[in-house]
């Protein structure tokens, strides 16, 4: 009986230490708030645009309409596996699950003088690809 009591309290003790989604886990003072950083300077965040096709130039308006891709990429060392995972952890690129985008830092993304910005998607919007590569 008491070796039942110590498992379900370490187990009870695990959840509120960490959130989990899939193989990615949160630590439980995780801040979203506040940006990952390498001693005590942030961690850089790439930016790539990947312009598909120019649709339209306006003289007149000043404007320039693209089809373009837009990806954000930044390292997130607070990020950890879940252990009761165990067959996607031997992926080298574990997938992240979008419930978890929501709890993460994201990065502020500021495009001087853009105009609009529509996001077309027939599926839906792609996000959570996680390359980890700590134990």
């Amino acid at each position: 009986m008491t070796l039942f009591v110590i498992f379900l309290v370490f187990l009870i003790h695990k959840l509120e230490a960490s959130k989990c989604a899939g193989p990615i886990c949160l630590p439980s003072e995780y801040n979203k708030m506040v940006a990952p950083v390498a001693g005590n300077l942030p961690y850089p965040v790439d930016i790539w645009l990947d312009v598909l096709q120019i649709l339209d130039i306006d003289d007149f308006k000043f404007t320039v309409t693209l089809d373009m891709y837009l990806s954000v990429i930044w390292q997130e060392d607070r990020l950890f596996k879940n252990s009761d995972n165990n067959s996607i952890n031997d992926l080298p690129h574990p997938p992240l699950d979008l419930n978890l985008i929501d709890e993460l830092w994201t990065p502020d993304i500021f495009i001087r003088n853009l105009k609009s910005f529509k996001v077309n998607s027939v599926i839906g919007p792609f996000a959570g690809d996680c390359s980890h590569h700590k134990s």
